[in-house]
């Protein structure tokens, strides 16, 4: 059962970075850029929130990911 759930929870990880970056790519208006990238934040932190114990660890993680969606929104403009 270990191994399912490490398996399940390594696709959605991959999933919540690369998903962004493919969205990100198509959508040209910056407004819907930045649509995406919190939207992505949100399901991001609240399943960290729901998943993690430490309040902390999962804002530390959250930030960390929403500073690699912002530089690909950078780099994407």
């Amino acid at each position: 059962m270990e191994k399912v759930s490490s398996v399940v929870i390594s696709i959605v990880g991959l999933a919540m970075l690369i998903g962004p970056l493919w969205i990100l790519n198509a959508v040209k208006p910056i407004v819907y850029r930045l649509a995406v990238i919190s939207s992505f934040i949100v399901i991001f932190f609240v399943v960290l929130a729901v998943t993690r114990s430490r309040l902390y660890e999962a804002l530390a993680a959250t930030a960390a990911y929403s500073a690699v969606l912002v530089v690909f929104l950078q780099f994407s403009s």
